[in-house]
């Protein structure tokens, strides 16, 4: 598993004009190693959680999976690509929250063509998940070429 964990330097988080920058970080990585198409994901926690999945939404060529951390996405999703298929994981930690709103999202998901999952953790938010949380994440990256 190749590992990219870009940061954003003098600003409080990732936006929407970003997306061109995230782009081009996975195109120059595809070029220079030898990456399965199958085996892409973004992740984003907390506030660039709905940056990422603009991303993958708008990118399906480019993305199999999205990793979304203590926020579902926000809003209406678009229907799923049948050529890629991205596949969704959710991380639900502490009281990130309310249930009735993760599951609506999950719900959302599926009726758009999705795959989704959604774990719920006990761990604390505002800091990293666990390494158990993060085992499981890693487990569900490297099956995204098995589904």
């Amino acid at each position: 598993i190749l590992l990219l964990t870009p940061r954003v330097e003098g600003r409080a988080g990732w936006s929407p004009n970003d997306l061109e920058f995230l782009n081009d970080l996975i195109k120059h990585v595809r070029d220079k190693y030898v990456v399965a198409d199958d085996r892409v994901a973004v992740v984003g926690m907390g506030n660039a959680a709905p940056v990422a999945a603009v991303f993958a939404f708008r990118q399906p060529q480019l993305v199999r999976g999205l990793a979304l951390i203590d926020s579902p996405p926000l809003g209406r999703v678009p229907e799923n690509s049948s050529e890629r298929h991205l596949q969704i994981y959710s991380l639900a930690r502490g009281a990130t929250i309310e249930a009735a709103k993760w599951n609506q999202a999950i719900i959302e998901l599926r009726k758009a063509g999705y795959s989704a999952v959604l774990t719920r953790s006990d761990d604390e938010t505002g800091v990293y998940p666990s390494a158990d949380a993060n085992a499981e994440l890693a487990r569900w990256v490297d099956s995204l070429d098995r589904r």
